[in-house]
């Protein structure tokens, strides 16, 4: 059977509703039990979607072959990056699992290029709307202030994606299909069903206060005007009205686009990451694009991506590789106690560092071939000219915010991307001497199927990382055994549930199992400040000082901004009485997090090893400012006092003492020392 593209009968049902369904259902999909809630699910139904199209070319009837102009660079792309990850010399394990993503990816596209018709196209916008008039009117119902806290997120508005940002992204790509329904639509109901979609999508993605896809969004629009501008093709259709009450919709979504984007956020649903104090405003988020500190610390990690990219110019560090290459390189710019840099927030550095220039250079070539094909597909007066401008746009918003962001990780914007490749294809073939069968029909299932696999498999870690992190928390070290053990067996995708299995090993105080952990953990994340940080400690705590300097000097080497690495190397210091050194460290500490009580008291504690009672008093002030509620550090502060021995100071040692023997509720031998030396003090005057 000839593939179903301007035929009089129509295409097999798989064909004309699986690529619209998965348009319309990716950004839908999330699982609130994942700690990636909507990324893997978002991926396993792309994957299902494909793997039904896989399995229907493959037993169906065939399909006619036309390989679309950009097959050449996607495939060198994707080969390429195979090819990298193999080459990788940190975690070819983390590699081959994201490399699986991109696959689907690159599957997804040819799959779209070969099934898509024209008739698909219509029915893939309209369901595309619908979708975006439901994920959209909740984010911003979520911005007016609704609680749809049964939907989670890092940062909202963000609706069913997780963070406002990521839905920046899918919505500046996807509006100007919205716009093409509008101008395009086969009658009147499309354009209210495009009038409505496009009002919600404006208002959300103003709400994200996403400034990076508010350029996307503008560099598409302003890329598809100057198209239209070139090629002069019709933007409506034959039998379109042109009276202002056809237009009536659209005006008036146009309207209430104006009258409500300049609304204030009213979040009141639960989210950790709250919109920036200098964003809230609409004006404020806009003119924030001028100021100095509009790339809140981009630019050095570009700086230090683009230094990685060079040490490693041919293969680069492999795929997904990047946040275990990045600390060394770091010096201090963004790595910070929990909090450490995943990705350089910039897709082409990104690709460059993770493959290399030879792999920048495929994905620089596969988007100008796409563009290339739009070009000629306009200069030829095709009729499906302002679809092929859309898809253009929309790919166009992607890779400009990409410049700011990572959509080259999210499954929804990805997926766009590649499948609007191969729609450009789908619509526009061009001219080709003669057709093939598909070669290799059975490579495209069984492919997609272990993708799949590799995907099932993450989720279950997925879901057992989120358990972890959960127990963690609450205290819940039974729990925690169970769900780091369930997630190790799923496989190490992150190199953090051994940092969490660790902490069981030291509940149950098995120290030489605590560093098997980390050490294990270490061979997949080899520059991790917390596993280097934790394994420091539990080399302390079985007296291998030597051992614990190394480790936290590696940590403090790759940040001096981790107040517990500093603390805990004060410790070790301390322990081999290297009391200057050790004074050094705490307050380093103390600098990076002044309210930090427990180096204050460190400091303090030293400085009376010093002879230096009156910085020592001082210190140990700080700690108990900090937390008066604690009998330790009411003790030390008490002792301080007491050997300082000063105008007034027997006096205040009295007092803290007595706090300590009423806050007090462990060895009663500590108690009746102090008694004592309430006793000592008052006999004394």
């Amino acid at each position: 059977m000839k593939r179903p593209r301007n035929t009089s009968s129509p295409a097999p049902p798989v064909l004309r509703y699986v690529v619209p369904g998965l348009f319309c259902l990716v950004p839908l999909v999330f699982d609130s039990d994942l700690y990636r809630l909507a990324l893997l699910p978002k991926l396993l139904l792309i994957q299902a979607g494909l793997l039904i199209l896989g399995i229907y070319v493959t037993t169906g009837d065939r399909l006619t072959w036309r390989p679309p102009g950009t097959l050449l660079p996607a495939t060198l792309l994707v080969l390429w990056s195979i090819i990298a990850t193999f080459s990788a010399d940190i975690s070819v394990y983390n590699a081959t699992a994201f490399m699986s993503h991109q696959v689907t990816f690159f599957l997804g596209f040819v799959l779209i290029s070969q099934t898509v018709t024209v008739d698909t196209w219509d029915r893939l916008v309209r369901w595309a709307c619908a979708s975006g008039i439901l994920f959209s009117l909740i984010g911003c119902l979520e911005f007016w202030g609704v609680d749809v806290s049964a939907i989670p997120s890092n940062g909202r508005p963000s609706s069913t994606f997780a963070y406002r940002n990521f839905a920046a992204t899918y919505l500046a790509a996807t509006l100007p299909l919205a716009l093409w329904l509008i101008a395009k639509g086969r009658d009147h109901h499309d354009r209210i069903v495009g009038s409505g979609a496009a009002c919600l999508m404006a208002l959300f993605l103003v709400y994200t206060r996403s400034r990076g896809a508010w350029l996307g969004a503008t560099a598409g629009l302003v890329v598809g005007g100057v198209l239209f501008a070139t090629f002069r093709f019709s933007l409506l259709p034959k039998d379109a009205s042109r009276g202002l009450k056809a237009w009536a919709v659209p005006l008036t979504a146009a309207l209430v686009v104006v009258l409500m984007a300049p609304w204030s956020p009213q979040i009141e649903s639960a989210h950790s990451r709250q919109i920036d104090e200098g964003k809230t405003e609409l004006l404020d988020a806009m003119s924030s694009l001028s100021t100095s500190g509009a790339g809140r610390g981009r630019l050095p990690m570009w700086n230090k991506t683009i230094e990685m990219a060079i040490t490693h110019p041919f293969f680069g560090v492999g795929p997904n590789n990047w946040k275990l290459a990045y600390p060394p390189y770091d010096q201090g710019a963004m790595l910070r106690d929990g909090s450490a840099p995943e990705r350089p927030h910039n897709d082409l550095l990104w690709i460059a560092s993770e493959t290399g220039i030879l792999g920048l250079l495929a994905y620089v070539v596969l988007l100008l071939t796409g563009l290339l094909a739009v070009v000629r597909a306009l200069r030829d007066r095709h009729p499906n000219s302002a679809a092929l401008v859309a898809l253009t746009a929309g790919i166009v918003a992607v890779v400009v915010h990409g410049c700011f962001s990572f959509p080259r990780e999210r499954a929804e914007s990805s997926f766009f991307l590649w499948g609007a490749l191969g729609l450009i294809h789908a619509l526009a073939p061009g001219r080709r001497k003669r057709d093939s069968q598909l070669p290799h029909p059975y490579a495209l299932p069984a492919v997609i199927a272990l993708c799949t696999m590799i995907t099932i498999l993450e989720i279950r870690f997925d879901r057992a990382l989120l358990s972890a992190v959960q127990s963690f928390q609450g205290g819940d070290t039974i729990s925690l055994d169970r769900h780091t053990r369930d997630g190790i067996e799923a496989g190490a995708f992150d190199s953090r549930i051994y940092l969490l299995r660790n902490k069981v090993d030291q509940a149950n105080r098995n120290y030489p199992q605590a560093q098997a952990t980390l050490l294990k953990g270490l061979s997949y994340h080899p520059h991790s400040v917390e596993l280097l940080s934790d394994l420091g400690m539990v080399y302390a705590i079985a007296g291998d000082n030597d051992r614990a300097e190394t480790a936290l000097k590696r940590a403090a080497d790759l940040t001096n901004h981790h107040h517990q690495v500093y603390n805990n190397l004060g410790g070790v210091y301390q322990q081999k009485g290297d009391f200057d050194q050790a004074q050094q460290a705490y307050q380093r500490a103390v600098e990076i997090k002044r309210n930090y009580p427990d180096a204050w008291s460190n400091l303090g504690l030293v400085q009376m090893m010093l002879g230096d009672s009156d910085a020592a008093v001082r210190s140990l002030a700080e700690a108990v400012a900090l937390s008066s509620n604690d009998p330790a550090l009411q003790h030390n502060l008490a002792d301080a006092y007491y050997l300082r021995n000063g105008e007034g100071d027997r006096m205040i040692a009295a007092r803290h003492y007595g706090l300590f023997v009423s806050l007090w509720r462990g060895d009663p031998a500590e108690t009746e020392l102090a008694r004592q030396r309430l006793e000592e003090i008052r006999t004394g005057q």
